[in-house]
């Protein structure tokens, strides 16, 4: 049984970027709905997140690992798995572990450290009812600045896609709420992990991969883990509040005017197909192959999302569908 979301009370950065495909936005965030199936990339990028926490929080070789495998069970435990991911996530964790021991030495020469890991953030929107929540992978320092850290994994670390980071709209959402508290760090500091694309060779045994990888991993620190700091605007600060009320205003605006019809798929306009196929193809295509009958295919393939703030029940409607 679902629990649709019909009021809005909260907007965080991921639910905004969902914007950019309306039907995408009603599968997630009106229905609630997220696949039953564990998702590898989300695993991957989660875990070695937590990993390189612990890291940066100074911990030691058996914290680190603890971390990594605690991090894992967290994400594994409310999703299926197969016996195919069951093996892939093995040789991804021993991956991730080489990764983390490559950056540790780049870190420690400039400065980085941790002070709190996923720090929650909130504000109320001017003139508005509703909030933006969010939460930080980290603040810490970098040298003798403050800054946020953010871990990010990338199949490709290019100029463009480095230059393109300097705006994230969700680390200046960030630093608005930080500005609302008066302890807006001075810059953010982005710790970019370049996840390998080599894979286990046929015939290959998995030891022979790993010491592969390990070799290379070596060889190339610089090419696998990025450190990118750059200085915090105060005028993007005030342009990003901005634009997060003009967000939620437009939404709110949407949530009214569709009214009885909310809950209807055909309410919500599908983006162009092409974005069907980022970041290796939506979760919601199944749903939107059938939106007439999405009910019988959620009921196999997808349940109700975990929420991660507690506002969001306020959002909920009492009936179940």
């Amino acid at each position: 049984m679902i629990k649709p979301s019909t009021k809005l009370k909260v907007i965080t950065v991921h639910k905004l970027q969902d914007l950019t495909c309306l039907r995408r936005y009603f599968w997630h965030w009106i229905l609630n709905l997220e696949p039953k199936r564990l998702n590898l990339a989300f695993w991957w990028g989660g875990v070695i997140g937590a990993g390189f926490a612990a890291v940066l929080l100074g911990h030691h070789s058996d914290g680190i690992l603890e971390a990594i495998e605690v991090e894992s069970k967290k994400r594994v435990r409310r999703h299926t798995v197969t016996l195919d991911d069951e093996r892939e996530m093995e040789v991804q964790k021993q991956l991730i572990w080489m990764l983390i021991e490559a950056a540790r030495p780049i870190c420690h020469r400039q400065g980085l450290r941790l002070k709190k890991a996923e720090e929650k953030v909130c504000f109320r929107l001017t003139g508005s009812p509703v909030w933006f929540y969010g939460k930080l992978d980290g603040v810490g320092v970098h040298g003798k600045k403050s800054a946020i850290i953010e871990t990010k994994s990338a199949s490709t670390i290019n100029d463009d896609y480095l230059n393109a980071i300097v705006r994230s709209r969700q680390v200046y959402s960030y630093a608005v709420a930080k500005s609302k508290k008066g302890n807006c760090p001075a810059e953010c500091c982005y710790c970019i992990f370049h996840k390998p694309m080599k894979r286990v060779k046929q015939n290959q045994s998995i030891n022979s991969f790993l010491a592969e990888m390990q070799e290379d991993i070596q060889k190339r620190a610089i090419w696998y883990f990025r450190l990118r700091p750059y200085t915090l605007s105060k005028n993007v600060i005030l342009h990003t509040e901005k634009t997060l009320e003009s967000s939620a205003k437009m939404l709110l605006a949407i949530y009214k005017s569709l009214g009885k019809d909310l809950l209807q798929p055909y309410s919500w306009p599908e983006a162009d197909e092409r974005q069907c196929l980022t970041y290796g193809g939506c979760q919601y295509l199944l749903l939107c192959q059938s939106p007439d009958t999405w009910q019988v295919c959620a009921k196999h393939f997808y349940q109700q999302r975990e929420f991660l703030y507690e506002i969001e029940n306020e959002e909920v409607q009492n009936e179940r569908i």
